[in-house]
């Protein structure tokens, strides 16, 4: 499904021509819904009143409006970096990408970068086509508006929110499946250089090892029993590099791996440009404890029939009882729900199969193994979000097809002895 208010020439080409199905929204979703009232302020006219920022006085009223209120404000501009281009004062020529002839971008650090490519460069002395050394940057991006916004509202708290990872240093923190995959998304738009700060070892980690072996292959850097301690920044409150502890194995804990502990050792310092962190995921379980519900380190504790104790003719299972797990789980957890508050209500219902599933013949059946995917190479993927995995072939198919175990007949139950003809 693809929607759009302005959709590519492309798109728009196929859904005329019938390739795809066009449907048109001629109506707001909410009925009797208006679109917000919107004020074109002209900024010349501002500059000749005297006001030389890129905020109009409008603009500036109403956002001390909202703050004043307490309220939150957001400012959408679609150039990033600190300048749109540099241009030479004397011959007028801006300075471009050698590799995609677009105009290169000034950012803070002080470096010329193509958001095409990734090219940078540093800014220059004198212009390269006459040597004239009057070479300025020109126009705003989302770092001078957030510079400006800083100055002119001291007491607000302000966040860029721009994707630009393109020849950035990253440091992710996790070990887990989220941690792998913010890993490697980082690589994908642009990062320079991706680093895993983990605080036990890469086998206590929680993520798939075909996850973490996936990251490395592409690249990210895997740095174990580090502890995140601290963040350094810059006068401006930018980020330079994570602090980090070293940390010793210590003995096993709940989890049955090793408990990470503090070592004695001298901190270690992480030079990047962007921190994330990934930690995984967890159960918003706060309101159900407000309600009663017995909640222990995130988790709603509930027994195996999945009924919880305390609570009379409540029931709770999947990931918020075991913490993460399989769907398969979360789906037999479900199944013991079911059939327990379905004797709770004083009913008995059966699922019954209504048709004649025939016996399995195993003559044929001949041991083979495991066809396992291919993975594309790393250095081709880690730079789309192509398929990494490749699919199976036509006789790969086929031959994993022959190895089918016959689920429909031999099909397991989370209850009442599994499944033979009746649940």
């Amino acid at each position: 499904v693809l929607g759009s208010a302005t959709p590519s020439l492309d798109s728009f080409s196929r859904a005329e021509s019938g390739e795809y199905r066009l449907l048109r929204l001629p109506e707001r979703a909410v009925s009797g819904a208006q679109l917000p009232a919107v004020s074109v302020v002209d900024l010349r006219q501002e500059l000749a009143d005297g006001n030389k920022s890129v905020f109009s006085r409008l603009l500036s009223e109403k956002i001390e409006e909202r703050l004043a209120r307490k309220e939150q404000v957001m400012l959408f501009l679609n150039r990033r970096g600190y300048a749109g281009f540099v241009s030479c004062r004397s011959c007028g020529k801006p300075l471009t990408c050698p590799h995609c002839s677009i105009s290169l971008t000034y950012h803070r650090d002080g470096k010329l970068r193509c958001h095409y490519c990734g090219y940078s460069a540093p800014f220059p002395n004198a212009c390269p086509s006459c040597g004239s050394p009057y070479v300025a940057a020109f126009g705003t991006g989302t770092q001078k508006v957030e510079t400006i916004v800083k100055k002119a509202f001291p007491g607000a708290r302000v966040l860029r929110m721009v994707p630009d990872f393109k020849g950035k240093s990253v440091a992710i923190i996790g070990g887990g499946n989220v941690a792998m995959d913010v890993a490697r998304t980082s690589k994908r738009l642009g990062a320079s250089e991706v680093t895993i700060v983990y605080r036990r070892r890469q086998q206590d980690m929680t993520a798939l090892p075909a996850e973490v072996a996936g990251a490395i292959a592409e690249g990210c850097e895997l740095v174990q029993m580090l502890a995140p301690a601290r963040i350094e920044t810059d006068k401006e409150g930018y980020v330079k590099a994570l602090i980090a502890q070293p940390q010793m194995v210590g003995p096993m804990d709940k989890s049955g791996r090793p408990a990470p502990l503090r070592a004695d050792k001298p901190e270690v310092r992480i030079p990047c440009d962007i921190i994330i962190s990934a930690v995984g995921q967890a159960t918003d379980s706060q309101v159900f404890q407000e309600f009663g519900v017995p909640v222990s380190r995130g988790n709603i504790q509930a027994g195996e029939n999945t009924m919880i104790q305390e609570l009379e003719g409540v029931f709770a299972g999947g990931d918020c009882v075991t913490g993460p797990s399989t769907v398969i789980n979360a789906i037999a957890a479900g199944k013991v729900a079911a059939a327990n508050i379905d004797s709770y209500l004083g009913y008995d219902h059966k699922m019954s199969v209504d048709i004649e599933i025939p016996l399995p013949d195993h003559k044929d059946d001949i041991p083979t193994g495991r066809v396992e995917l291919k993975e594309r190479f790393a250095r081709e993927r880690d730079k789309d979000f192509d398929e990494v995995e490749e699919p199976k072939s036509f006789e790969e198919a086929m031959q994993e097809c022959s190895r089918c175990l016959r689920c429909d007949y031999h099909g397991y139950g989370a209850f009442r002895g599994g499944r033979d003809e009746q649940w």
